[in-house]
């Protein structure tokens, strides 16, 4: 298979052909990732890397969305901040301030910040 000096190369690849850095992401669930992906599109991890080099759009577009984690959507979709704001947010607000609120799940903390500038 590969190794995590393969991992490290992919990643350096990754950024400088295409501005994406990966190296803050965990190196177990992007070597998995990797695996799904040179499984999918059925090339060796040398074939990966060159595919990267020639930064064709179309190719790029897909493999970044195919390494990232799909949670974006949740940021870029207007009907559910306006859910988030009206049904959740409102009825938490407690005055004209910053309100916070976390969430420790899987050692990893997930938070909210709100900012009520009414």
């Amino acid at each position: 298979m590969f190794n995590r000096d393969d991992i490290q190369e992919l990643i350096t690849t990754i950024k400088l052909s295409t501005g994406y850095d990966f190296s803050e992401y965990s190196e177990k669930s992007f070597q998995r990732r990797i695996e799904k992906i040179l499984e999918d599109y059925k090339i060796s991890m040398q074939q990966l890397k060159q595919e990267i080099r020639k930064a064709e759009p179309k190719f790029i577009e897909k493999l970044i969305a195919d390494i990232t984690v799909n949670t974006t959507e949740l940021f870029r979709n207007p009907v559910v901040w306006h859910s988030v704001k009206y049904r959740i947010l409102s009825k938490l607000k407690t005055n004209e301030q910053i309100n916070y609120m976390a969430c420790r799940k899987f050692n990893r903390t997930r938070s909210l910040f709100y900012v009520n500038t009414t």
